[in-house]
């Protein structure tokens, strides 16, 4: 009986070991984590927080508010025309916004944006980029005021006149003879690949019905229409096509 209770008696002090070594790791685990936990608390406690960035919100666009003009610029087509090319200028009385648009071969894409502001007779656009426009208001037309071109056009169907504009991007220069013949000559600054000026020619006819002056290439293309606003030319205007109830102008 004594060696087996010796046995049984070694049998529990080796477990009584175990167990008490393995306290002893659970205990030293909490001694170590119990500094770490308070370490990462107090640390999280004085870190500097992240602000939070709230996302930009996109504007409520009510066509009710919208104002769009339009301007006929591709070759061989009338104003109404089908597969036209054109700008449109749409106006958001709401948010004072504007878009300039370029439809073509079915297509539109943004050529310019930004915010207007009404002017007494006029209306100043700012784009994205900070360029600063002036439409001034014609009737039904809005005209764009820097570009007017130097030379006052005389009266009657036909007439003698040069006309030149210029810009960063390129400079115009037209002559119109008594006789009904048009000239147009285009620079372009730096269009080519290389970095070169690009040099364009046009010729044909031409004639002045009220507010407007007509052009037809040797070919028979018709151009865009010229307008004139107060005696002189002016190629980029934009017509009234349609407005929102809500619009006040």
């Amino acid at each position: 009986m004594s060696n087996k209770s010796g046995k049984k008696n070694k049998l529990m002090d080796r477990l009584l070991t175990i167990v008490l070594i393995l306290c002893g790791v659970v205990i030293l685990g909490m001694v170590i984590m119990i500094p770490k936990q308070k370490h990462d608390e107090e640390v999280a406690a004085n870190a500097t927080p992240t602000p939070t960035v709230a996302p930009t919100a996109t504007p409520f666009v009510d066509p009710e508010y919208i104002a769009t003009y339009q301007c006929m610029i591709s070759e061989g087509s009338g104003e109404g025309t089908e597969g036209a090319s054109n700008f449109v200028l749409e106006l958001d009385y709401l948010n004072k916004t504007f878009k300039r648009l370029l439809n073509s071969d079915d297509k539109t894409s943004d050529v310019a944006k930004g915010t207007f502001s009404l002017k007494d007779g006029y209306i100043e656009t700012v784009s994205s980029k900070g360029a600063t426009n002036k439409l001034v208001r014609d009737g039904k037309y809005l005209v764009t005021e820097n570009a007017l071109y130097e030379g006052d056009v005389p009266e009657g169907k036909t007439f003698d006149l040069t006309a030149t504009t210029k810009n960063e991007d390129a400079e115009v220069h037209m002559k119109f003879k008594k006789n009904g013949i048009f000239s147009v000559h285009v620079v372009s600054y730096e269009s080519q690949a290389d970095g070169s000026d690009t040099k364009t020619d046009d010729t044909g006819k031409y004639y002045r019905k009220g507010n407007f002056i007509y052009r037809t290439k040797k070919d028979g293309t018709e151009l865009m229409p010229i307008y004139i606003y107060q005696g002189r030319l002016c190629t980029n205007y934009y017509k009234a096509k349609d407005k929102g109830s809500k619009v006040t102008e």
